[in-house]
């Protein structure tokens, strides 16, 4: 299920203000190879970054320098996972995790179900509380460039002033029983719309202490 007729610079620049859709992501994952891979993890990216990895390369590309939400362990970062559709047909599986600190920004990793291309990951970054978020200027990417889709100066939360460079995409694949991350199974079929009813309800019942 090729898909078509995006503009992926022009989805760069809608990443910096909202999440992907499913068909928008399935897109970027179907056509990385017109785009060089992020080689390491990046280090606290800010709000609208976008990342694409080969995990098989870069296993541990989580390790992004931010503080996330842990299991009640204290130790592994607790995810929560969607498969989504595209269409009528469950295409890619969605993992997303909320700071510690400030449970509205928001990883979000993406892979296709495809077993072909389920080695390419594209992780996207975004303060959803839109007052503390500012998006700055964008370099766009080149086919087959290197990563220079980058944005000036962001001020969110914990991170005021640091650059992110939204280079193209994401790499490793962790599973389920490494012991950096646990994941909370819970597979849906409406896509988006799910996972934001989620952040929303989340984010009411989050609570000064946290765990």
């Amino acid at each position: 299920m090729m898909q078509s007729g995006y503009d992926i610079n022009g989805l760069f620049r809608e990443a910096l203000t909202r999440w992907l859709k499913p068909a928008e992501v399935l897109f970027i994952l179907q056509n990385h190879e017109k785009y060089q891979l992020t080689e390491e993890p990046p280090q606290q990216p800010t709000s609208g970054s976008l990342f694409l990895f080969n995990k098989r390369v870069l296993r541990f590309f989580r390790r992004d320098g931010h503080n996330w939400r842990k299991k009640k362990d204290g130790r592994t970062v607790g995810e929560a996972h969607e498969r989504l559709k595209v269409g009528n047909v469950e295409a890619l599986n969605c993992y997303y995790a909320h700071g510690e600190q400030n449970p509205s920004f928001q990883r979000r990793s993406y892979w296709m179900l495809d077993p072909a291309y389920e080695h390419i990951v594209l992780v996207h970054y975004r303060e959803t509380n839109e007052g503390k978020a500012t998006s700055g200027s964008v370099t766009l990417l080149s086919p087959g460039s290197p990563s220079t889709f980058s944005q000036s100066p962001c001020s969110y939360t914990k991170n005021p002033g640091s650059n992110s460079i939204i280079s193209d995409f994401f790499d490793p694949y962790q599973s389920l029983s490494s012991p950096e991350v646990s994941s909370e199974i819970a597979i849906k079929n409406n896509g988006m719309d799910h996972l934001d009813r989620v952040d929303r309800r989340e984010q009411r019942e989050s609570s000064p202490e946290l765990e």
